[in-house]
């Protein structure tokens, strides 16, 4: 019986390993393919791999738009360089592009916003609303993985071939623009078109690639020449002064100073120099890379420019500073006295900068004058005239004049609300605000303001209209806002309107 029941078990044994073994194996889920894109742009070719495994429906939507041509002819119209290049939502011109309905926003697929990834773009709080518009992220973006407002953004694929061109968009010029009755910021000054989105096979995607590659190689070598001369040092540059862009230098001798500047004088000058580096200085001027590629000038745009010379570019606080009014002077600026290895807009880092300047005029600046100094010649003060009124002022340095004497209530307190109407100038002229030119009074309590506003206004009659001249400890102090700088005297025209 022991025996029969061991045979019985081990048949069951090999029934079940029998039965084991003849089970069909479950098939494995399919694996989606990668999409290939070539993308030619007005810059260059770049070629994408998407990833239709983990990001299906917005890999659908992208292939939906790219076959019906709707990214065709459109362009890159917001770039910010060191976060990311936008496009495929508008025209030149930005003009709008017709869109299909907003997608499921795929952000939680794993794949994170990094360098050369390209993304969704979406309207800010609405996480399903990315339809037309992608961006190429420029560096790792990790912000965008983080769901600041409900949900991240999500990435779709990466650039596999043309890296080089997301980096020449991402560096071009841009600007506030107003095209189409619009506001744009980062917008390129010069379109960048995406001229053709192709869907393409396997094969023709590892043929473009290697092409785009050998294309990259050759730019990368000519890059590298161009890179060479741009910074050049100053005193090689000027061993063949015949090549230095921009003016010829005729017969003029280079002097050099320690600090590795070096320039040439075309035409010295007759008139003051400047006598301090706060001196303000009003200049024509243009800019070069050694290679010739002219990156700014006031002679182009029609109009000098003014500026203190300690607020400029180290190579122009030198290189200027030492002018005479009526001259005109080639620098030659190394690197280090300029934009240094971050480089600014058009400017790479590094380089070496050529500029040819003349020097119109020089004026002292009286950004910080004192009031009680400012006041003796009360003609020169910017704004309204102040007639016959005469200077008063109070032991904390603000200065004011009664242009028109109020016939009203006085504010009680410094916590009364006042209305008044204002302009605000900065010493040397600047206008840099006005209720009269928005056309709006404004209401606020003394005690919320400028302490020389607050002493100033607050002994006001109601009627009446002041030009108060208010020092920089009772203004905005040693930080400055926005564009009053630090320690800046303020002038100001002030009307009393009520105590609303």
């Amino acid at each position: 019986m022991t025996q029969f029941v061991a045979m019985m078990a081990a048949s069951l044994v090999a029934l079940t390993s029998v039965a084991v073994a003849e089970e069909p194996a479950k098939p494995s889920a399919e694996v989606a393919p990668p999409v290939y894109v070539e993308m030619q742009t007005s810059m260059g070719d770049i070629m994408l791999e998407l990833d239709a495994q983990k990001a299906p429906v917005t890999v659908e939507n992208f292939v939906a738009y790219a076959n019906g041509k709707e990214y065709d002819g459109t362009i890159f119209h917001r770039v910010i360089p060191n976060f990311m290049i936008q496009g495929g939502g508008f025209e030149p011109g930005m003009v709008k592009r017709d869109t299909r309905p907003g997608i499921k926003n795929e952000w939680e697929n794993g794949l994170k916003n990094k360098r050369g990834t390209i993304s969704m773009a979406r309207l800010g709080g609405q996480p399903n609303s990315a339809t037309n518009q992608f961006f190429i992220n420029h560096k790792d973006n990790t912000a965008l993985d983080t769901p600041r407002d409900g949900s991240g953004y999500a990435v779709f694929g990466k650039v596999v071939a043309g890296m080089e061109v997301v980096d020449l968009i991402a560096e071009t010029p841009t600007h506030h623009s107003h095209a189409g009755g619009g506001h744009w910021d980062d917008a390129p000054v010069e379109d960048i078109v995406i001229k053709e989105v192709t869907i393409v096979d396997s094969e023709k995607a590892a043929s473009k690639i290697a092409e785009i590659n050998k294309d990259a190689a050759e730019r990368g070598k000519d890059a590298s020449a161009r890179t060479t001369m741009l910074t050049m040092p100053p005193a090689d540059a000027v061993k063949k002064p015949g090549e230095l862009p921009g003016a010829g230098v005729e017969d003029a001798n280079a002097d050099t100073s320690p600090s590795g500047l070096v320039w040439y004088d075309l035409k010295a000058g007759e008139g003051a120099s400047p006598a301090s580096p706060a001196d303000i200085v009003k200049v024509h001027y243009t800019g070069y890379l050694m290679d010739g590629t002219k990156f700014d000038s006031s002679v182009d745009r029609g109009e000098p420019i003014e500026f203190p010379l300690n607020r400029v570019i180290t190579g122009w606080s030198e290189g200027v500073g030492s002018m005479k009014v009526g001259g005109k002077r080639k620098l030659v600026i190394p690197s280090n006295l300029a934009y240094g290895p971050n480089g600014n807009g058009p400017i790479p880092g590094g380089a070496t900068l050529v500029f040819d300047v003349e020097l119109l005029d020089v004026r002292e600046d009286k950004t910080t004058m004192s009031p009680a100094d400012a006041c003796k010649d009360a003609a020169s003060l910017p704004g309204e005239p102040v007639g016959d009124a005469k200077a008063q002022g109070s032991d904390s340095g603000l200065m004011w004049f009664d242009v028109v004497e109020g016939t009203g209530d006085m504010p009680a307190d410094e916590s009364t609300t006042v209305r008044v109407h204002y302009t605000g100038y900065l010493m040397d002229g600047t206008k840099f605000d006005s209720s009269v030119d928005r056309g709006a009074p404004i209401d606020f309590a003394l005690n919320r303001v400028i302490s020389g506003w607050t002493e100033g206004v607050g002994s006001m009659k109601v009627g009446g209209k002041r030009k108060l001249v208010i020092p920089g400890d009772l203004a905005y102090g040693p930080r400055g806002n926005g564009r009053i700088p630090g320690n800046a005297t303020l002038v100001f025209d002030v009307e009393l309107l009520e105590l609303p």
